[in-house]
């Protein structure tokens, strides 16, 4: 494929990915860096003294909750930050190396590989050998309500990605797909980014995401559907997802349900590992979340908590904070940068 060759980025004649979408082209480290920080997060850039002149190249588009990069750095740099925690990193590259670490762990990423970056733990990037790398930033909110849908069911814990490479041969789907929006971003008629075709796109990478890059909901996932829960359990499910902004009661649900609160209680505990009012709040703190991080208009945390039945915002950044790892604020404010 052409976006995972190396010898195709050797060749000056061809054009790189998302030329259209440059946004650094600069061999002034701090010029650079400031660029980058307003498109991921506070960071510093180190350069590694006597590797030669500093270069650095970063294309960039937003896809709904993607943001897909094509960054070069030359000859080495070193990247490090504080946890993150409102997107993962999926890195692919193309030349050179990387070697990342997070918290404790370390792996080494080189052509041949891709890995995603949990970003829960502080974090150091080494690009090395005049680094290339296609690079998918993700917000955590998009994925976790994806393998939320999947399960039919609010996450217990969060979705981390392991900590090694995945070679590309095992994740042979995914480059397809990377390969495939990276090349139809750069057409004069893109299809991805149409408004329907953004939504596809964004929907498809998650998906194949999650199936080709180890995890640790991936055996949840892979579980057949059979096990799909009573109709009951789903009927109740789909009033709570559709009524969560309103003021819902239990005695509401368990009518909803068609089943006594006992069948109802037994069946959520049996097939999502909660019961119905909690699995609520997961509803509610999972489109609390998504309204924090998408931006747009100024809306308040207080507002956007009110808006989910959130009628008392400590017990309300508590819930948040104990699902998601970080406060509502800081949700709000990653999204403003």
């Amino acid at each position: 494929m052409l976006l995972t060759d190396p010898a195709y980025y050797r060749d000056p004649a061809n054009p790189l990915p998302l030329a259209k979408f440059r946004l650094v082209e600069s061999s002034d480290p701090k010029a650079a860096h400031a660029e980058a920080v307003k498109l991921f997060a506070p960071h510093r850039l180190e350069t590694v003294p006597g590797k030669g002149q500093f270069r650095a190249l970063l294309h960039h588009l937003r896809l709904g909750s993607l943001a897909c990069y094509f960054i070069r750095y030359k000859p080495e740099v070193i990247i490090s930050s504080a946890a993150m925690k409102r997107f993962y990193l999926f890195l692919l590259p193309v030349a050179g190396a990387c070697h990342v670490t997070q918290g404790l762990s370390a792996m080494k990423l080189a052509p041949g590989t891709l890995g995603v970056v949990n970003t829960v733990e502080p974090i150091s990037l080494h690009w090395r050998q005049d680094c290339t790398q296609l690079v998918v930033k993700i917000e955590r909110a998009a994925v976790e309500s994806t393998v939320a849908a999947h399960l039919g069911r609010t996450l217990p814990r969060p979705l981390e990605f392991a900590r090694e490479p995945t070679p590309l041969a095992n994740a042979d789907g995914l480059v397809r797909l990377v390969d495939f929006i990276y090349r139809d971003l750069d057409e004069e008629r893109s299809s991805v980014s149409s408004r329907l075709g953004e939504s596809a796109a964004e929907a498809l990478f998650l998906n194949t995401l999650l199936r080709q890059v180890p995890n640790n909901y991936a055996e949840a996932l892979a579980r057949p559907v059979s096990r799909a829960a009573p109709y009951y359990v789903r009927r109740a499910e789909e009033y709570m997802r559709l009524h969560a902004a309103e003021t819902l009661r239990l005695k509401d649900i368990i009518a909803v349900s068609g089943v006594s609160a006992r069948t109802l209680f037994k069946g959520f505990h049996d097939f999502r590992g909660t019961g119905p009012m909690a699995y609520l709040k997961g509803v509610r703190l999972d489109q609390a979340r998504q309204d924090l991080a998408a931006g747009g208009p100024r809306r308040s945390v207080t507002a956007i908590a009110h808006a989910w039945g959130f009628a008392h915002l400590g017990h309300f950044a508590r819930d948040y904070k104990s699902r998601f790892g970080e406060l509502p604020s800081a949700t709000r404010r990653g999204a403003r940068k």
